[in-house]
């Protein structure tokens, strides 16, 4: 037998007795403490102990989140992005988008509408705001050029906004 093949054969009858080790030290435990093998009432508690701490955090990250979310719909108001009535004086809309897609109608639901990009800084002619659309998205209409046979085109509100 190889030097190699001994080694191997070492290394799995090791593991192997390691296990057997185990089992039967589970088994001895179980009998003594009168609970059924494989169930220790450490190993439960430090479980419970366990999913009670990821509770904790999953609850922190949830409370984190509508926490974000508020910001966000506080932000939105502030920059107009979802303003259904937007002020007599808007003659213009930013992109605060780094790469918004302009479309030919209001609609988002399938890409065959996108007619170009914008990117953030972007400033276009203000023609007019749409009522929110079935994903509860305001569109702005706005005048473009550079696109070949475009002069008019939407962006979602709430990637840009409208300066007066």
């Amino acid at each position: 037998m190889s030097k190699n093949a001994m080694i191997i054969l070492i290394m799995v009858s090791a593991l192997v007795f390691l296990g057997v080790g185990f089992a039967v030290g589970n088994a001895v435990y179980a009998s003594l403490n009168g609970t059924p093998a494989g169930e220790t009432p450490a190993m439960e508690s430090w479980v419970d102990q366990r999913i009670a701490a990821l509770q904790s955090k999953i609850n922190e990250q949830k409370t984190l989140i509508d926490s974000l979310r508020a910001e966000l719909d506080e932000l939105a108001a502030k920059v107009g992005g979802d303003e259904p009535n937007p002020p007599e004086n808007s003659t213009k809309v930013k992109i605060t988008g780094n790469s918004v897609n302009l479309r030919s109608s209001p609609s988002n639901a399938s890409p065959s509408n996108i007619v170009g990009a914008a990117y953030n800084g972007d400033v276009f002619d203000y023609l007019g705001t749409t009522e929110k659309d079935a994903n509860n998205f305001n569109w702005y209409k706005i005048r473009v050029s550079g696109i070949p046979g475009v002069t008019e085109a939407y962006v979602r509100a709430d990637l840009a906004y409208l300066l007066p």
